[in-house]
């Protein structure tokens, strides 16, 4: 049988994976959060327990409840030590868990499961393709006068004197 110390630093380390999550935990998850923080299960056997469920239900801060959808979850009694994390992790935003979204599958230009035929039988003409109405030109503006080119426009006038 392990010693207590070992006991109760197992119980603290559960304590923090629960106290992190809002409402609390499957106890599934918390058996992966415990894994995925110390990088071992939870050694509730070699405490001397045959479940994780068994070990929970003995430990003195630890409580079993059921969730909304009859899954179980382990809570943690509050410490004072601890009651501010349980309080900023309560005011954290909840994620919704609404309805999934679905992408639409990929095109796929290169090629078709569908058939190449024809989506209009022959008797109906398809519907007219979409084209660009024709663009408008206006007729270009006349030309500039340049300084070499101002007395072009009047008519020269000579007089002879006789």
């Amino acid at each position: 049988m392990a010693s207590q110390s070992e006991k109760a630093s197992v119980i603290s380390t559960l304590r923090a994976c629960i106290l992190s999550c809002k409402g609390g935990i499957q106890i599934n998850a918390l058996d992966r959060d415990y894994r995925s923080l110390v990088g071992t299960p939870i050694p509730y056997k070699s405490l001397g327990y045959s479940s994780l469920e068994e070990f929970v239900k003995d430990a003195p801060d630890l409580y079993l409840t059921k969730g909304a959808h009859g899954e179980k979850m382990v809570n943690a009694e509050l410490a004072e030590s601890s009651a501010h994390i349980a309080a900023m992790v309560n005011r954290q935003k909840s994620t919704s868990k609404g309805k999934a979204r679905s992408r639409p599958p990929p095109q796929n230009w290169g090629s078709s499961k569908w058939s190449s035929k024809p989506r209009y039988p022959s008797s109906r003409p398809p519907p007219p393709r979409y084209s660009a109405p024709a663009r408008m030109t206006t007729p270009p503006p006349p030309p500039r006068e340049s300084r070499n080119n101002v007395n072009a426009k009047t008519p020269l006038s000579i007089t002879i004197g006789v």
